[in-house]
């Protein structure tokens, strides 16, 4: 019996090794391929690291782990990326990750951090180049794969590049998600440098969507994760975008006071480039204190450091506020002379532009064209490879069938033993089957009464919700009171208020910001996508009007739903009959039974 196994195996062993005699010989041209690729790259004139190139070179002499190989492509696309030949870059990316497919069916664990950086670093590449879906791609490809292979850091660095897209595109939800997701993992790493970016993005987030309470809140956590001492260049530009946010909220001392700390701390660092910025943000705090001469000199200092480093961008932008703030002074002519230099810039930068990205585009199309035609290669390959395999599975059918037929002489003469060893198995397994059965009762009462359970809890989270959206609703109207009362008071009660300001500051640490979102987060947890079904159907609809939908399909009264919105019952009923006209129902039907059905 064994020998005839052994028997069979010899042979299915020698039939694979005439069929594929040089099965291994693919794997080690394409090696040389990409090393015969980077040792090109390395001889020419842009290629400034001279000990990578070295590396490259001992490595087309002899032999090497995949370890070094894979770090090589990595080391070699990101010289030319720091050099900003970017097009190289993708092209030697591109073609590379190409080859690595065709000759390693599975990465090798030694390999998989390095293989997920130079995934990582095309989609850098890309996006650098004005080609953000392009970028998205190969993100989302990296992600995946660091998700599959459990690399925890890695899989931080992709959600943080993947949420900056995001965020460029201003999909700030989304883009909210992995910036925290990244904290998560980076918070378990303990990395103060990468948690210092995406408190930063974060911050930059809540910024855009006006929401300055929770960016100072990131802001300062990202200040936080640096040194005061190894860190304080970035220190004091993070300082910088604490002073932006506070000018957004009108706090103009508070922000002047920051921004000539940065203003003097660059100056004597000399740091010119920062140095524009940080003048362009002086200039808006002048402007928003109404100093005009103030604000003017220091966009004339900020246009002088953008010209001595031939900073178009910012000298377009610069001209056109410096010619807004001499028409506002009635000199027309300068005004005018401004305009039409930042006019002459503006072209310039578009037809740059237009060249750039119509270069990059024809280079990613090429790429994608060669990348096409080396699938349609191995897609030949596999053809012929598929060819042999069909004659290899009809040999091993042959013989399968051979060792069945052998197999069934065997079971007829043991049928009668089984038949009666299968009769007990059989009763063994009734007798479980049963036993089973009243386990499965057993856990669906136990299921019945946890449902029960769930019942109760839901309505308890609602209450909560409903109370927390009173409390946030009160604390709410409070402020907007006392903000009130504040404008009203005898300017000369400077005790009283600021007294009454330290009330303000301690309400506004409650954070009633988002009182809507909070309560639509609540509800939607119990009665999920409510929100977005009614959104679909009715996208005139506003939060608050949303929110009085929710309450009516918990089956609130007006006079309840009054309560809670601190509103007189009026109000609230001329807020359904508008809902009714919005939601284009008539006065007969029921409301609460209409929204049900969402």
């Amino acid at each position: 019996m064994i020998r005839k196994i052994l028997l069979i195996a010899l042979f299915i062993h020698c039939l694979i090794g005439e069929i594929f005699p040089q099965s291994t010989a693919m794997p080690t041209k394409g090696i040389e391929n990409i090393l015969s690729q980077s040792k090109e790259i390395a001889l020419q004139p842009y290629f400034t690291d001279t000990i990578l190139a070295k590396r490259i070179d001992s490595l087309t002499h002899a032999t090497h782990s995949d370890q070094q190989f894979f770090e090589i492509i990595f080391q070699t696309g990101l010289s030319l990326c720091n050099t900003n030949h970017r097009e190289e870059a993708s092209k030697y990316l591109s073609y590379c990750l190409s080859v690595i497919k065709d000759i390693y069916p599975k990465i090798p664990q030694n390999s998989l951090v390095t293989y997920i950086h130079i995934m990582n670093q095309i989609g850098f590449v890309y996006n650098c180049m004005g080609l953000p879906d392009l970028a998205m791609n190969y993100y989302s490809k990296a992600l995946d794969f660091s998700q599959e292979n459990n690399c925890k850091e890695e899989e931080a660095i992709l959600c943080n590049n993947i949420a900056s897209i995001l965020q460029a595109q201003k999909k700030y939800s989304e883009s909210d998600s992995l910036f925290k997701k990244a904290i998560v993992i980076n918070e378990e790493f303990k990395n103060p440098q990468k948690l210092f970016v995406n408190y930063n993005n974060l911050s930059v987030n809540y910024a855009k969507r006006e929401n300055y309470t929770k960016a100072l809140e990131y802001a300062f956590l990202a200040m936080h994760q640096l040194d005061a001492v190894n860190d304080s260049d970035m220190v004091i530009l993070i300082q910088r975008n604490i002073g932006s946010i506070y000018l957004k909220q009108k706090e103009t001392r508070l922000a002047l006071q920051i921004l000539k700390q940065v203003e003097k701390y660059q100056i004597k660092h000399h740091q010119e480039y920062y140095l524009a910025g940080t003048y362009q943000i002086m200039h808006n705090i002048y402007k928003a204190m109404d100093r005009k001469e103030l604000a003017i000199e220091y966009l004339k200092k900020a246009l002088a450091l953008s010209e001595e480093h031939n900073n178009i961008m910012d000298k377009t932008t610069l001209l056109i506020e410096l010619s807004d703030c001499y028409a506002k002074e009635k000199q027309y002519h300068t005004a005018f002379a401004m305009l039409k230099q930042s006019t002459v810039l503006k072209d310039s930068i578009y037809k740059i532009d237009e060249e750039k990205r119509t270069k990059s585009l024809s280079t990613a199309y090429n790429e994608e064209r060669a990348l096409q035609e080396k699938l349609i290669q191995i897609e030949n390959v596999h053809d012929v490879t598929m060819q042999k395999i069909y004659i290899i599975t009809a040999c091993v059918i042959i013989i399968l069938l051979l060792i069945a037929g052998w197999i069934n002489y065997r079971l007829s003469k043991t049928k009668k033993k089984t038949k009666k060893t299968l009769y007990h198995y059989v009763q063994q397994k009734r007798g479980q089957m049963e036993r089973q059965e009243e386990k499965i009762i057993s856990l669906l009462n136990e299921q019945e009464k946890l449902k029960l359970e769930l019942e109760q809890n839901e309505r308890k989270q609602i209450y909560y919700s409903l109370q927390d959206t009173k409390n946030k609703e009160f604390i709410a109207q409070l402020t907007d009171r006392l903000k009130q009362l504040l404008l009203d008071m005898n300017p000369k009660e400077i005790q009283v208020k600021k007294q009454i300001r330290d009330i303000i500051s301690q309400l506004n640490l409650l954070d009633s910001s988002n009182v809507l979102q909070d309560f639509r987060d609540s509800f939607e947890s119990i009665h999920h996508h409510f929100y977005e079904n009614l959104n679909e159907k009715y996208p005139n609809l506003t939060m608050k009007e949303m929110r009085l939908c929710a309450l009516l399909r918990l089956g609130l009264s007006t006079k309840e739903i009054a309560d809670i919105t601190f509103k007189e019952v009026r109000s609230v009923e001329s807020a359904r009959n508008r809902l009714r006209k919005k939601l284009q129902i008539d006065q007969t039907e029921d409301l609460q039974k209409f929204l049900m059905s969402f």
